[in-house]
């Protein structure tokens, strides 16, 4: 019945309507033609978007299918390209999608429940290119966002925009595309979204399903959002919203780099993570993570500024980075202090800017 109903009023077929979600494009439909009558009765018995679901927390792992599942078990080429995985060995894995050649987005609990392995991490497309994850750009834990820099770039990847309208203005469609994990099919869903104005979160009826967190929230080829998880009743489907702000926050963490004092360089200022608890840590290793991380950020970014062009100038200005780094670690003392005098050795740091400019310039 409704899907004639969406047929009817949208000029489209049945398979159509079923894959934008015949919901949404009746809603929208009444609304563009004036039945305002018909659009309340929609909104109140077919589509769970009067915003008075209780949000007092989220299922970041949960299945959310609001009324029929509507996904379908595919994605267009671009999507396939520019969604994918975050592969940690020995860790998680989560969705993620990229938002710059070499820019990918995901959810920060997935990063900080398995940080010290991130750096053998992968992002994986879901069309099969892939990359080894080089550094971390930033973490917002307030947002629940992180930022990775890949190694390699990719072909195609999501714009960053503020696209959903808040709440009680008109509705848009969105489509949230994911996959469940490793092996799993890809799934492409649609629904109505705006944010809702007491948590600023995206809400949504496009259907999920475990494991989906870290999935982009998409109109067209602009990212809108990242999915979280679902409302506890699993009325609504939840997304932390992006704006121009995070893309601006993102491509200047990595553009910081100047010609000043210390040699005439100075290290691009870089948004490191919390240093771990060293109660629960064996100092050495997670010191050693440290300065990689260090050493591949700072190659990165002299590269993409167009400051090295080669293994062999890239070298001595990574490792003059890493240097500043470790000798501002060890002045703290203790053991984190010993462990970085350690992690250095005599070279001062510079076999970790051997193997950071090895990965740009093979």
């Amino acid at each position: 019945m409704l899907i004639r109903i969406c047929a009817q009023l949208n000029g489209l077929n049945k398979e159509r309507c079923r894959m934008v979600g015949k919901k949404t494009v009746i809603v929208r439909a009444c609304r563009h033609r004036g039945w305002a009558p018909l659009t309340k009765l929609l909104m109140t018995l077919m589509i769970p978007m009067t915003m008075t679901a209780c949000l007092r927390g989220t299922g970041a792992q949960q299945a959310s299918i609001v009324g029929e599942d509507q996904r379908v078990f595919k994605a267009d080429d671009f999507d396939m390209q520019a969604t994918g995985l975050v592969q940690i060995p020995g860790g998680p894995s989560c969705n993620g999608f990229l938002y710059d050649t070499d820019r990918v987005l995901t959810t920060a609990h997935c990063v900080n429940s398995a940080f010290e392995k991130l750096i053998d991490a992968r992002f994986v497309t879901n069309a099969g290119k892939e990359s080894r994850i080089a550094t971390i750009s930033f973490i917002d834990e307030s947002t629940d966002v992180v930022g990775l820099i890949t190694s390699v770039p990719f072909d195609s990847h999501y714009e960053i925009s503020a696209g959903v309208p808040k709440s009680g203005e008109s509705l848009v469609e969105v489509r949230v595309v994911g996959t469940g994990g490793v092996g799993q099919p890809v799934t492409t869903s649609f629904g109505a979204a705006q944010i809702n104005k007491s948590h600023q979160l995206i809400e949504y009826t496009a259907d999920t399903i475990k494991g989906m967190s870290g999935s982009v929230v998409a109109i067209g080829k602009k990212a809108v959002g990242i999915h979280l998880g679902t409302t506890h009743d699993a009325k609504m489907n939840l997304a932390m919203p992006l704006d121009t702000d995070l893309r601006l926050r993102t491509r200047l963490s990595q553009a910081n780099v100047s010609f000043e004092a210390w040699g005439g360089w100075k290290p691009p200022r870089i948004e490191m993570p919390k240093l771990p608890d060293l109660s629960d840590l064996n100092p050495l290793p997670a010191m050693e993570k440290a300065l990689m991380n260090t050493a591949n950020s700072i190659a990165v970014s002299a590269k993409g500024s167009g400051m090295v062009s080669d293994f062999d100038n890239c070298v001595p200005m990574v490792a003059a980075g890493v240097a500043a780094y470790g000798a501002a670690q060890g002045s703290k003392g203790g053991p984190w202090g010993t462990a970085a005098g350690a992690a250095m050795g005599a070279g001062g740091g510079i076999h970790f800017a051997r193997i950071a400019c090895h990965a740009i310039f093979p």
